[in-house]
């Protein structure tokens, strides 16, 4: 009896430190603004895009101290052993010798090579920051067809539930008028087969749920077992702003950071020809050397310096075409991102004249669905009021409330499709690309 006693408060304190060690997931509530802004501040990938920035950053730093002067030292220490030909000759042992050595060299003229390693740092720079607002916008865009994908997911469960509940009361009244010898057994093995079909329904947009949450959930940085509580609903209207297509074309041409990557690339390439060139120009350094020597203990065993200026000319006479074949090699670069540059802009006007129509279809596309959802709803509710009055068979209206939900699901894909699309336009139609 006493062991019982002590047993029981054991088993109670473990049981109380398991549930206070289960980690509860936040609750975070969003807008697609906030769903937005908090992954441009977490997202992993928009984070390694600051570090090389960062690092680009740097490059241009280091193409500057190209333009100032260059300071080395050198220290030699030599030990000659007295058993070699030079000491048996002169008959002296040669001992320890050392120098200590300091040199500054400017240089004056690289062949332009100095200041076109730095234009294409500062290039590389703007191409850096364009790449990144390109990953940016891409997951931008991301993020949008996320959101709006939860959003229509969670009202597809809200249908489905709704049709679980309807074929649930059509499944008791079914099974009460067997029992009173008023229905087939067949109808109801139909109403509970359609019942099972509504409930697996059920579970399979919980799964696509849970599953794109989780995926929602890494892109914002949270941990995956995060519950999101979406603020934003879908529009149930169809209407559309009227948009101007050369203006959308004008603005995607300008601001588009894919079309912006692809010129900046191709300016990249122009200094790269530039710098191939200078390898035909002379160089020419300027320099002041000073050293201080301590020669050899058999010839001087004191220390001496020495200094003076200098000028450096150095031009390459013969390189076995190698000049001439990195410039080819540069001027072949170009031409092929010139021609991608050209394609490039031709596939941004696809793009944007493809999501102007987008929105149009798809809005064509939400107002024929809401007609056929409202068709079909009031030919479920006469097909309920005929079957009451024993009109038509079961299956009959078994067949209309299938269409009647599936209608549901149909509008609730088109206000999320209409939805997506009006932004992808407003975005320059960059999503037109990374759908296909």
């Amino acid at each position: 009896m006493n062991s019982e006693r002590v047993r029981m408060p054991i088993f109670t304190s473990v049981i109380t430190a398991l549930l206070v060690a289960i980690p509860y997931a936040d609750t975070v509530e969003l807008s697609l603004q906030q769903a937005i802004d908090l992954t441009m501040k977490n997202n992993a990938s928009i984070k390694a895009m600051e570090h090389q920035i960062t690092a680009a950053k740097y490059g241009i730093k280091s193409a500057v101290t190209g333009f100032l002067p260059k300071v080395a030292t050198t220290v030699t220490a030599r030990h000659q052993s007295g058993n070699d030909m030079i000491s048996q000759l002169l008959r002296k042992k040669l001992d320890n010798s050392y120098s200590i050595g300091l040199e500054i060299q400017q240089p004056i003229f690289t062949g332009f090579a100095t200041l076109n390693a730095l234009r294409s740092a500062k290039t590389s720079y703007a191409l850096q920051e364009a790449t990144s607002e390109k990953t940016q916008q891409s997951i931008r865009y991301a993020v949008t067809r996320i959101y709006w994908g939860l959003v229509s997911l969670r009202k597809s469960g809200d249908v489905a539930d709704e049709a679980v509940k309807q074929l649930e009361e059509l499944t008791a009244n079914q099974k009460a008028l067997l029992e009173q010898g008023m229905a087939a057994e067949h109808d109801v093995l139909l109403t509970e087969a359609s019942l099972e079909q509504a409930r697996l329904n059920v579970l399979t947009v919980e799964k696509s749920l849970k599953s794109t949450q989780r995926q929602f959930s890494i892109y914002l940085g949270l941990p995956v077992e995060s519950e999101i509580v979406l603020s934003d609903s879908l529009s149930a209207t169809s209407e559309t702003t009227t948009f101007n297509s050369d203006s959308l074309l004008q603005t995607a041409l300008q601001n588009r950071p894919d079309l912006k990557e692809a010129n900046l690339q191709l300016s990249l390439s122009e200094t790269g020809i530039k710098l191939s060139r200078a390898a035909y120009y002379p160089t020419l350094a300027a320099g002041f050397s000073f050293s201080e020597t301590r020669p050899d203990q058999s010839y001087n065993d004191t220390w001496g310096n020495s200094w003076y200026l200098y000028a450096a000319l150095n031009f390459n006479i013969f390189d076995w075409g190698d000049r001439i074949f990195k410039v080819k090699k540069a001027q072949s670069q170009h031409l092929s991102l010139i021609e991608q540059v050209e394609q490039k802009r031709e596939m941004v006007k696809k793009e944007v004249l493809d999501a102007n129509e987008s929105v149009v279809q798809n809005a064509k596309t939400l107002d024929v669905t809401l007609k056929l959802q409202e068709a079909q709803k009031r030919s479920y509710e006469a097909t309920v009021a005929k079957y009451e009055e024993g009109v038509i068979p079961l299956y009959e209206l078994l067949n209309i409330h299938s269409n009647y939900i599936g209608a549901k699901y149909k509008v609730l894909e088109a206000s999320a499709n209409l939805e997506l699309a009006r932004i992808n336009l407003e975005m320059g139609g960059i999503g037109s690309g990374l759908s296909q």
